[in-house]
């Protein structure tokens, strides 16, 4: 028994400085798995807002793919335009009702500079003319989006004619926190660029200047697709937001 209480007695405590160096050695790794921790959550964190914009901005490019290319004429919508009319020899109009309003099926995409809450429509009709109801769309996040209209040349033929023309339609679309998508879409039956770009021997030519639909602008700017040619407008469908 007293062997047993003098062996209990010779063992050593902790020091104080090995109380220390290990607090010391938690402290750090606990630090360092909260830094860890915290870096992989921002990289999740912008992970997520980036696929989030890529959705967005993918949406907004299936609009314009889908009804650009089969649109009779192409507008910009510009609410300091005095045209108040659908004019297929202008490419500007200064309302999106206006597209409404025509007995043709149409569509549009505005974008306010304000919210970057943007907006697009179908406006299809059946065959026998009427409208068929269908909701506004919307996006938010949009920082802006850029549109180009190009004209190309087929051939190197001298002929003044419009059948060796085509167009196509550039656009750049930018969210908010940066993620960008771009593309180009040839535009199969644009009669009011026909009707208006004069005939040139440039095989590459761009017509205008960039248009651009919230970034800077004052107004709630857009684009608009008319004498969409839909092959069942019954059936047409607005992508879902």
């Amino acid at each position: 028994m007293r062997n047993f209480t003098r062996k209990c007695k010779s063992k050593k405590a902790f020091t104080l400085v090995e109380l220390v160096v290990t607090i010391a050695i938690l402290s750090i790794t606990a630090t360092m798995g909260v830094g860890i921790f915290a870096a992989t959550l921002r990289n999740y964190s912008r992970a997520s807002v980036t696929a989030k914009e890529q959705e967005n901005a993918t949406e907004i490019q299936r609009f314009i793919y889908s009804y650009g290319r089969i649109g009779g004429s192409v507008f910009f919508i510009d609410p300091t335009s005095a045209n108040d009319e659908i004019n297929e020899t202008d490419i500007i109009i200064n309302n999106k009702d206006i597209l409404t309003a025509e007995n043709k099926s149409t569509g549009y995409i505005v974008l306010d500079p304000d919210t970057h809450k943007l907006a697009y429509k179908l406006n299809a009709r059946d065959l026998d003319g009427n409208l068929i109801d269908s909701p506004e769309m919307y996006v938010n996040g949009v920082e802006k989006v850029e549109f180009q209209i190009i004209k190309n040349k087929l051939t190197s033929e001298d002929a003044d004619t419009d059948q060796t023309m085509f167009f196509t339609l550039n656009y750049k679309i930018v969210m908010v926190e940066n993620y960008s998508l771009k593309g180009s879409i040839v535009l199969l039956n644009s009669k009011n660029l026909t009707t208006n770009v004069e005939y040139t021997n440039s095989y590459i030519e761009t017509i205008g200047d960039v248009f651009t639909i919230g970034g800077d602008e004052s107004y709630t700017r857009g684009i608009g697709f008319y004498d969409l040619h839909l092959e069942d407008p019954s059936l047409s469908e607005t992508p879902s937001d």
